[in-house]
């Protein structure tokens, strides 16, 4: 049986190679995926071997605190509370008593 140009265009046209296992680094070249940073010496962040003579130092990444991402969390939870009660403004305390059921 005869294949269109198009049917055989349209399967082709995830054949074509990619570069893939490369990263950007902070110094601007890129690396591969999982490697130290040759012209640095960094990885992840650290220094794990010195760098080569006359590469430019990689600015130091910043840091963020461990607690801030719990904390929003922990935010994001209260106010989903308060969203979730009541949206009219009266006293809670008579629907616990049970003032406000008909009878």
């Amino acid at each position: 049986m005869h294949i269109s140009h198009s049917k055989t265009a349209s399967r082709r046209a995830h054949d074509s190679l990619k570069i893939t296992g490369l990263t950007k680094t902070a110094s601007g070249g890129t690396r591969r995926r999982h490697f130290v940073d040759p012209e640095t010496g960094m990885y992840r962040g650290k220094q794990v071997m010195p760098a080569k003579k006359g590469a430019k130092a990689a600015p130091a990444p910043k840091k963020k605190a461990a607690s801030s991402k719990k904390a929003t969390k922990a935010a994001e939870k209260e106010t989903t509370k308060a969203t979730k009660s009541h949206a009219h403004a009266h006293d809670h305390a008579a629907h616990e008593s049970g003032a406000d059921k008909k009878k």
